[in-house]
């Protein structure tokens, strides 16, 4: 999922936050559960099979209809917009739903905790093999036990985006979640964070509107993809210079797992750090990559080993794994904006900063199924 934000997201998530184990569902809007292997669920295989599609119309009306069922905090509309074998994963996370009576069970623990509840969809990037929708997950965490520890009763607010695929029907079949339970947790208990850990503050502001982009197959869309794998090759070879050679001066690198945003100059010292702390960095697979207008999409899963230091954390030569949804706009040819969804859970996990148990049914936020939040 990033090009120079791939790199730059995945490290910002392990800078900037952290997360806790829960005894039920990872928090956060969420869908049902999640898994650390993007190989359970890759929307672009699911794409492939009769009838698969991720329209323009699919996307929007299934948008439309999650507000709706926020709205009214019904838990089995919310479900029915999923097919009845739907699979949904919460990128980071242990657990993968695989039906639709998991993904109602999710919403519901969603809309107990959470009793304002509220769901704001932002910017939609539809293709013929899937589609990308952008969110704004807001709400009042009550008062009671998170990951083992009395919190008392908080307001959220985190962004976040989910990648789906559609069955004839129109109905999700597949949805791949982004959103950082690190931020969630931290929003309402900063405690539980590793020391020196920081978080975005709560809000209920969507990033950049919410437009509907459809990828017409154009050949400026083609180039820009060019560019998007351009810099995915600088994570491979480790130049961070060329992570933002394609960069113009004023880029601006929105990583949601981070406290604010970062500049160019900054972007470049994050990918040094990175690869300074997983030297064997690569990305192994893209799963959904695709232009629409003037963005690319890229959904990316790296593999590396934290062989070197990052503060606060200890190198500790472990494998680990990141899933990355990064999506990028171009002008010219270069790259003026970048936003970055992922979830520091999965790194802190791997490095054993943390223990996360795995959901029983659902996952964190309102992506696919916005089912169970902590």
């Amino acid at each position: 999922m990033r090009t120079t934000t791939t790199c730059v997201a995945v490290l910002a998530a392990m800078l900037a936050a952290g997360c806790e184990e829960d005894k039920k569902t990872a928090e956060g809007p969420g869908t049902p559960g999640a898994s650390a292997s993007a190989a359970a669920l890759t929307p672009n295989a699911a794409a492939t099979t009769a009838g698969a599609k991720a329209s323009a119309d699919a996307a929007t009306t299934f948008a439309k209809r999650l507000g709706e069922a926020f709205a009214a905090h019904d838990a089995a509309k919310a479900a029915a917009l999923f097919s009845a074998d739907a699979v949904t994963q919460l990128m980071g996370d242990a657990d993968v739903g695989h039906d639709r009576a998991a993904v109602q069970k999710d919403f519901a623990e969603t809309f107990e905790r959470y009793k304002d509840a509220s769901i704001h969809v932002g910017r939609i990037w539809t293709s013929k093999t899937a589609s990308v929708v952008e969110f704004e997950f807001a709400g009042t965490r009550s008062a009671g036990e998170m990951f083992g520890t009395k919190v008392s009763e908080k307001p959220v607010g985190l962004v976040g985006a989910m990648v789906l695929t559609f069955d004839d029907a129109g109905l999700a079949k597949t949805e791949h979640e982004y959103i950082d339970i690190a931020t969630n947790v931290g929003q309402v208990e900063p405690k539980l964070l590793p020391e020196g850990v920081k978080v975005r503050p709560s809000t209920q502001a969507l990033p950049a509107g919410s437009d509907v982009i459809e990828s017409k197959g154009t050949p400026d869309e083609a180039k820009n993809v060019d560019v998007a794998n351009k810099l995915f090759a600088a994570l491979d070879t480790h130049k961070a210079e060329d992570v933002v050679g394609p960069m113009t001066d004023d880029y601006v690198y929105e990583d949601f797992t981070r406290a604010g945003p970062l500049k160019k100059a900054e972007t470049q010292q994050t990918a040094t750090a990175f690869f300074a702390a997983l030297p064997d960095l690569k990305v192994t697979s893209k799963p959904v990559q695709f232009g629409a207008g003037s963005y690319v999409v890229t959904e990316a899963v790296l593999d590396g080993t934290f062989k070197g230091a990052m503060s606060p954390f200890k190198p500790t030569n472990k494998p680990v794994t990141l899933h990355v949804l990064d999506v990028v706009e171009l002008k010219d040819g270069k790259v003026t904006k970048e936003w970055s969804y992922a979830n520091n859970a999965e790194f802190f996990a791997q490095i054993g900063v943390m223990k996360l148990h795995a959901p029983t049914t659902a996952g964190a936020g309102p992506s696919g199924a916005t089912g169970a939040t902590h």
